[in-house]
């Protein structure tokens, strides 16, 4: 695989996306995704433990477990730019995941 240009993968001083502030081992691989900046706390006070709470510019990552089933919820805007945002750092995500387990 070729490398991706710094300008097209921004990652902040702690290893993260930019956009989102989160790394790849804090998404789960199932991910809810919601519009109303209150729904990601109703969401994830049904997760039994949460890992992961953070909040950056409009987004908001709950990552947890319900069971042995770990999912990550997102808040976004409805915004079409924000969608895009969000859908295309978690594509990163999931690229820099397959990149680290081969």
């Amino acid at each position: 695989m070729s490398r991706i240009a710094e300008s097209e993968l921004i990652i902040n001083d702690r290893g993260a996306v930019y956009h989102i502030n989160c790394r790849p081992e804090e998404i789960a691989d199932t991910i809810i995704l919601v519009g109303d900046p209150g729904r990601v706390k109703e969401v994830s006070k049904y997760f039994d433990s949460i890992e992961y709470e953070k909040q950056h510019r409009e987004f908001i990552v709950h990552t947890g477990f319900i069971g042995a089933k770990r999912l990550t919820c997102v808040r976004l805007l409805r915004a079409l730019v924000d969608i895009c945002k969000l859908l295309i750092a978690m594509d990163y995500l999931a690229v820099l995941i397959v990149w680290n387990r081969t």
